[in-house]
């Protein structure tokens, strides 16, 4: 039997998964034009307010049935008045016992609408004890954006290839399903 979910911890972790980051790697190569990443960046940041707002519905609308933004009773509102005065802020430690019911398999929308493939481990800066991250496609893709524009800006500035190497360690600790 396997885990439900991948559980990494930054350090090494064996080929075979990382075969997802090394072939979209593979595809940056020989597509990624920092220019056009560039312009992308600073025409959504033109109109951030715009955007923020926009990106905070559709987070709302995608998650309306996980079990987290249920609890706060949003009743279908997806406007930023309601999600504010609705949702209280919150530490890592309040979203805790939500993250161990997705390690421990649960099949239901707990955290996000969509499904949690990989659960990371912190490195622990913050608190002085690493924590467990969920991730699900999305987020996944959102990071590997952020990486692409912070190499976009780097290379405009500095020139030549630069290199960022991600490590990873599999982990257990989820329970078996």
């Amino acid at each position: 039997m396997s885990c439900s979910h991948r559980i990494f911890h930054c350090s090494c972790t064996p080929s075979f998964l990382l075969e997802p980051i090394h072939s979209k790697i593979k595809k940056m190569e020989h597509k990624f034009d920092s220019e056009a990443v560039i312009q992308e960046f600073e025409s959504l940041t033109k109109d951030a307010k715009r955007v923020q707002l926009e990106t905070l519905k559709k987070i709302l609308k995608e998650n309306a049935e996980a079990e987290y933004l249920k609890k706060w009773n949003l009743n279908g509102k997806f406007d930023p008045q309601t999600y504010s005065s609705c949702v209280p802020l919150v530490t890592h430690k309040d979203l805790e016992p939500y993250i161990q019911k997705i390690a421990d398999g649960a099949s239901y929308p707990v955290l996000t609408g969509k499904p949690i493939t990989t659960i990371t481990l912190s490195s622990g800066t913050t608190q002085g004890k690493p924590k467990f991250v969920p991730f699900n496609d999305e987020l996944t893709e959102t990071t590997m954006q952020i990486y692409r524009t912070s190499f976009a800006f780097r290379n405009r500035y500095f020139g030549g290839k630069v290199t960022v190497f991600v490590f990873l360690n599999g982990l257990s600790g989820c329970k078996r399903v």
